[in-house]
């Protein structure tokens, strides 16, 4: 299997006088739902080493007392132009054997290359901060917006693949299955943050910073999916499809808090800490599908469900630290670690399942309450640990990101021209096998910044 990811980013930062307009980053993906992933093409193009640095009006997504750094009135939009999540399936071969049904019972199925590719496009991140003073109190308040996850993914996805099953029950038979199957999902929305942020400071060596989130929004997607069989049996040969169609909606709403610091003992080094704590978000989920089979062109059962689910999700907490050198002014180096408390995720809530065919069984409806279930996994404490129920893990972040600053570039009127380069390892809230280590996603990022005396426009590749 082969997994890539491709973010585009662009950012752009001005004064309150000038008009923002703009781009930058986020696909849904698992590594990105940590939550401590802040926004940004300049910090993203270096790696998201910036818990130290965060000194620009990003800086609440990523450690709220780097709010202290800015001195004037600021404006920031981020947008994603461009993210692309694609998985390559090799083909595959599988043999099942079942010598209970039958002693000569066996199924060989052939899948072949199947390729799923997702692209999105969101606004990620805008906020307002205005500075100001109370005697040697510098107070720093900003109002911002963030997607933490983007659910606005169009998918494609399809592979042929062909089953042949040989039974004796008493006498043998064979049934070949050559099936083709399509799908396409379309969705949009996100999980979005309003906050409210605080940088303060008495003093330049040290500033903290609290910020108040409120959790909001979810998605609505449709999804489209068909397959085709061609099937051989003692019969003859005849044909089968499937068509489905179905809708799901969800949505999200909680509240959190982040705390950070910044410490500068000397103006070559920083430190930085910051907390996110856990939320507890509201859920509510509904879906809804239509499908219609046939066998030989004649529609032969139409099954309509329906799923409503409400509870709630314990979103993790998360502690990073980081460390930013300068060993001269143009030249920044930063590392960052966050640990994040994937083990306690939880979900609990009540799901009622509503089923209805024209044929051949009634209308049904079931009821299922689930406890203290993993959240996003869905790790059912209640069973044991398998590849079908993975256990989640605390995970840990790495990233390590550098800045070189050109001054007076002397082309297109710049004063500043950034060049930057970066570096993660994320490791993931689950393990591909419950004996098997952790699962990581590294990822290089590179940057280049576009400055002028009162506007900013970053852009990064990751």
């Amino acid at each position: 299997m082969r997994n890539q990811r491709l973010i585009s980013c662009l950012t752009l930062v001005s004064c309150l006088a000038v008009t923002p307009s703009v781009f930058a980053q986020r696909v849904t993906e698992r590594s990105l739902l940590s939550g401590s992933v802040g926004s940004g093409a300049r910090a993203l193009g270096m790696g998201g080493a910036f818990i130290a640095v965060a000194d620009d009006a990003t800086a609440s997504s990523w450690n709220p007392a780097g709010l202290c750094v800015l001195e004037k009135a600021e404006a920031s939009v981020v947008y994603q132009p461009y993210a692309s999540y694609s998985t390559a399936y090799a083909p595959s071969a599988y043999t099942y054997s079942a010598p209970i049904v039958s002693p000569t019972y066996s199924s060989v199925g052939q899948y072949d290359a199947e390729q799923y590719k997702a692209t999105s496009r969101a606004f990620d991140f805008a906020s307002i901060t205005f500075p100001f003073r109370i005697g040697s109190l510098k107070l720093v308040p900003q109002i911002g917006y963030q997607r933490v996850i983007d659910f606005g993914l169009d998918a494609e996805y399809g592979s042929p693949w062909t089953t042949t099953t040989t039974s004796r029950v008493p006498t043998t038979t064979t049934t070949i299955y050559r099936y083709v199957d399509a799908g396409e999902n379309d969705t949009s929305g996100g999980l979005d943050v309003v906050s409210a942020s605080l940088g303060l400071s008495f003093t330049p060596k040290l500033y903290l910073g609290v910020g108040v989130s409120r959790w909001r929004n979810g998605s609505d997607g449709t999804s489209n999916y068909s397959w085709r069989a061609n099937i051989t049996d003692s019969r003859g040969s005849y044909a089968s499809s499937q068509i489905r169609t179905a809708n799901a909606v969800e949505e999200f709403s909680g509240t959190s808090v982040s705390v950070g610091a910044l410490l500068k003992p000397t103006e070559k080094l920083r430190f930085g800490l910051v907390y996110k704590s856990s939320a507890t978000l509201d859920y509510e989920y509904s879906f809804s599908s239509h499908t219609e089979q046939s066998y030989e062109a004649t529609i032969s059962n139409v099954t309509d469900r329906q799923t409503a689910r409400t509870g709630t999700i314990k979103w993790p907490w998360s502690l990073g630290a980081g460390i930013a050198f300068q060993p001269k002014d143009s030249l920044t180096i930063s590392l960052d670690v966050t640990r994040t408390n994937w083990s306690d995720s939880t979900a609990d809530y009540t799901t009622v399942a509503t089923l209805s065919r024209t044929a051949p069984t009634p209308s049904s409806s079931v009821t299922t309450t689930f406890y203290a279930s993993s959240w996003p996994t869905a790790f059912d404490q209640n069973l044991p640990e398998s590849a079908y129920n993975p256990r989640q893990t605390d995970s840990t972040q790495v990233r390590f990101g550098t800045e070189y600053v050109i001054t007076q570039p002397r082309f297109l009127g710049l004063t500043a021209l950034p060049l930057r380069l970066g570096f993660l390892d994320d490791q993931q809230l689950f393990k591909s096998r419950p004996d098997l280590g952790s699962v990581h996603y590294l990822g290089l990022t590179g940057g280049i910044g576009l400055v002028w005396a009162r506007l900013s426009v970053d852009l990064a590749y990751v």
